[in-house]
């Protein structure tokens, strides 16, 4: 469990090595020669850090879902490789084919191959109304998807396969969830802050709980689930949108339901920290600051709030 907060969301690409053979008799002649020899893999599988660590991410999720639903003895226990196992499905793998489908042009290691190995169909010219519904404008789409999201898809089924149905039937939905931000591309109807929201906290929130107890589990658990997702949704919105009053109004929600929540479940010793981890933000919004600087305590409070669900009896909310 040391290693969740180092590796809080990381791109892993997997990609199907097909890297041409140069067509010069020297090694040295051209950069075609040289990619011949940059793989000795059939399935090309790099893993690097995606951004900062510190903000809502799906390995924050799944430590924070684990911390909720047993104790940390637990953890460290009996459940160790299975909680390996639900971290590398949920924010490597759902993570790789989430930013696939929204950002393809974000892969740069494979995008000179790509363009190499493009499948030209009719009526997909570049600049054809079907190429840009498509979206083949951009590093050969449909090559993508073949030699990436389809092998990325496949391990993820297959770590699900270890980890039960309710992880393979999740995953299927992480593929939805992904296929539809692909389409915020084309259709700005559809909500992308509301799908980041569930594919970074809702999603393995539930994974974990699902695989580690079962949907028997106390309503705690799914409470925290809404409420931290409502609040990476309010948080996602004002990344795209500073200063949106609906934004704003999805973290005050958030933050007073936690607040509320923890009071009901008799865990009063939790509320003063999780308090203070609020006050950053309210303080930015006061100053109109730039409200990233409050995710550090964002990440804080969503620990410490999912620790006082083991520790607390339940409150009122105690099942028998």
């Amino acid at each position: 469990m040391g290693i969740f907060p180092w590796v809080s969301h990381f791109w892993i690409l997997f990609a199907m090595d097909t890297t041409q053979e140069p067509k010069t008799a020297s090694l040295w002649a051209s950069p075609d020669s040289e990619a011949s020899v940059a793989s000795s893999s059939l399935v090309d599988a790099r893993v690097w850090f995606d951004q900062t660590p510190v903000r809502f991410a799906a390995g924050w999720t799944v430590l924070a879902a684990v911390l909720a639903v047993q104790p940390l003895a637990q953890t460290l226990g009996d459940d160790l490789l299975r909680i390996a196992l639900l971290f590398l499905l949920a924010d490597p793998l759902w993570g790789s084919l989430w930013g696939l489908m929204n950002t393809p042009g974000s892969l740069p290691v494979i995008q000179a191959s790509l363009r190499r190995n493009r499948i030209w169909l009719p009526y997909l010219h570049p600049g054809s109304p079907a190429a840009h519904l498509l979206g083949l404008e951009g590093p050969g789409m449909l090559a993508l998807v073949m030699r990436v999201a389809v092998p990325g898809f496949l391990l993820a089924l297959l770590v699900a396969g270890f980890l039960g149905p309710w992880a393979v039937s999740l995953t299927l939905v992480a593929l939805g969830l992904s296929i539809a931000g692909w389409l915020h591309r084309h259709v700005d109807l559809i909500p992308q802050a509301l799908l980041h929201s569930l594919m970074t906290v809702a999603l393995p929130w539930v994974l974990v709980i699902l695989v580690l107890r079962g949907p028997e589990a106390p309503m705690p658990q799914f409470l925290w689930v809404a409420l931290w997702t409502l609040h990476a949704w309010g948080a996602a919105r004002l990344a795209e949108e500073p200063g949106d009053r609906v934004g704003l109004g999805g973290l005050a929600v958030a933050q007073a339901g936690v607040t509320v929540a923890l009071i009901l479940l008799r865990a009063p010793l939790w509320v003063v920290p999780v308090v203070a981890c609020w006050l950053p933000t309210w303080l930015l919004v006061l100053r109109g600051g730039d409200l990233r600087g409050a995710r550090f305590w964002w990440i804080a409070a969503m620990l410490l709030s999912t620790m006082a669900l083991t520790e607390s009896d339940m409150g009122v909310f105690k099942t028998s």
